[in-house]
């Protein structure tokens, strides 16, 4: 699984850029903008062809995303907590939701509703400066887990080998992609170079 993420901004035309993606085999995308007005998050899922939003996952404003069509939801590790201390079980069977954990540790103790949970980071960060790799010990994870481990942070097409080689079960990428001139070339050659392992 190859997962991308949006920048915290929103992009020129990036609606048309997540269509080109999905064609080109994207599995899932994360809207992960919380800076940005309700109207210009709800015109930019309008502008995602409806038969791509059952991929999309919302990062932040779920009941906006929800109202228009979003079924998949991710939690930071801040508001999963939150969550859990709230209503943790009143979850609607027809939404997939997903989290992000810090440490193995973390990752063992998420229930199994969570699809997948990010881990980070596992390389320097391409999108956030400073932000540098953490060494995690994958020997402690669970590994009767149903929940999926996605590795993200500092991943492009010349360290993909060396990150699956560390047992995730799917990448996720940002930088590499929105930070290129040509995002769709960008992910396609991430996603080869998966296909290639």
């Amino acid at each position: 699984m190859l997962i991308v993420i949006s920048d915290h901004q929103l992009y020129l035309r990036e609606a048309q850029e997540i269509n080109r993606l999905f064609e080109s085999g994207m599995e899932r995308y994360h809207i992960r903008h919380h800076n940005i007005s309700e109207e210009d998050l709800a015109g930019l899922i309008d502008a995602i062809e409806p038969e791509y939003l059952d991929r999309v996952a919302a990062n932040h404003n779920h009941e906006l995303c929800r109202e228009h069509g979003i079924k998949r939801f991710h939690f930071t590790e801040e508001d999963r907590l939150k969550w859990e201390k709230t209503d943790w079980h009143k979850r609607e069977l027809d939404e997939v939701y997903s989290t992000s954990v810090h440490s193995i540790e973390d990752f063992n103790k998420l229930p199994d509703f969570f699809e997948y949970a990010f881990i980070s980071p596992i390389f320097d960060s391409i999108s956030k400066p400073g932000c540098t790799a953490v060494p995690f010990d994958f020997s402690k994870r669970d590994l009767r887990k149903k929940t999926k481990l996605i590795g993200l942070g500092g991943i492009h097409s010349a360290n993909v080998h060396e990150a699956m080689d560390m047992g995730f079960d799917g990448l996720a990428v940002l930088g590499s992609v929105w930070e290129s001139e040509e995002p769709v070339k960008a992910y396609q050659k991430i996603q080869q170079a998966m296909l290639s392992k």
